[in-house]
């Protein structure tokens, strides 16, 4: 019969304002943690892409990179040439490098900050996954 009632203490707290509440700020927490650090890793893996279109193609990149615009007095952009290398210093990446890590939408992270990154973002997220499956209001 004591087991029966904490149970039922039990649920009675789960289903509260309160506990619903605190479950939806972890939740949110969970969240804005996982935005970080996702944003964190991606940052590290367009450094390094950078770094390749740079070596492919220095003239175009650094004058994406100095901000010169059509509207400037200097030569305008060619956005063809430079979307054009950055496929190419995409493909030169994966045929150079194994990715260390993708993440739960499978994108791939070749640097070691990023994938430790990627890995740390998946497992906060994985946690909010879990909060919500055993809270009755859930994550969204």
């Amino acid at each position: 019969m004591p087991s029966r009632l904490l149970a039922l203490i039990a649920a009675g707290w789960l289903l509260s304002p309160a506990a619903l509440a605190q479950e939806t700020l972890s939740c949110a927490a969970l969240q804005e943690r996982y935005q970080a650090l996702a944003e964190q890793a991606l940052q590290q893996e367009i450094l390094l892409l950078k770094a390749v279109r740079q070596q492919l193609c220095p003239a175009i990149s650094q004058q994406a990179e100095s901000g010169q615009s059509a509207l400037s007095e200097a030569e305008p952009i060619d956005f063809d040439a430079l979307l054009s290398c950055r496929h190419r210093a995409e493909a030169q990446l994966q045929a150079t490098r194994q990715p260390l890590y993708r993440n739960r939408q499978r994108l791939a992270f070749y640097t070691a900050r990023g994938a430790a990154l990627a890995r740390e973002a998946d497992d906060v997220l994985l946690r909010k996954d879990q909060a919500g499956t055993s809270a009755q209001a859930g994550c969204s």
